[in-house]
């Protein structure tokens, strides 16, 4: 029992360190934008929901949006590779599902990581919790 509490203790301090996030931020966009250039594209679907997760915890509008415009990317991509080997080059469908699909992807994490910060407020603007 003490053993899991040290371990969740240390997983909480980790998660915690700024120096820890910022490494951990960085490593996925290099990630992401490597797997996007390469030929590796179908995996670009694994790594959305971590940049879901890093626009969950992004502080300020404009890392939430990158976030989401890099996983809309990664969607979008994934959904190109996908109708590519089944489709073929069959022209309204190869770029216009890809397009719907990331627009949706990217609008639906956005929202959901502003989501978070509209939730500590009533509907007069005043932050909820007891604080001023």
């Amino acid at each position: 029992m003490a053993e899991s509490t040290s371990i969740s203790r240390f997983l909480t301090r980790v998660a915690t360190d700024k120096k820890v996030t910022i490494a951990a931020n960085t490593a996925l966009a290099v990630t992401s934008l490597v797997v996007l250039t390469s030929g590796a594209i179908t995996f670009a679907a694994a790594l959305v929901p971590f940049h879901c997760l890093a626009a969950y915890h992004a502080r300020r509008v404009a890392a939430r949006a990158a976030w989401a415009a890099l996983a809309a990317a990664a969607a979008g991509g994934t959904t190109w590779a996908v109708t590519y080997m089944v489709a073929g080059e069959s022209e309204p469908v190869i770029w216009g599902l890809p397009l719907v699909i990331a627009v949706g992807t990217g609008g639906l994490i956005f929202r959901f990581a502003s989501g978070k910060q509209a939730s500590k407020q009533d509907s007069s603007g005043r932050r909820l919790g007891g604080e001023p």
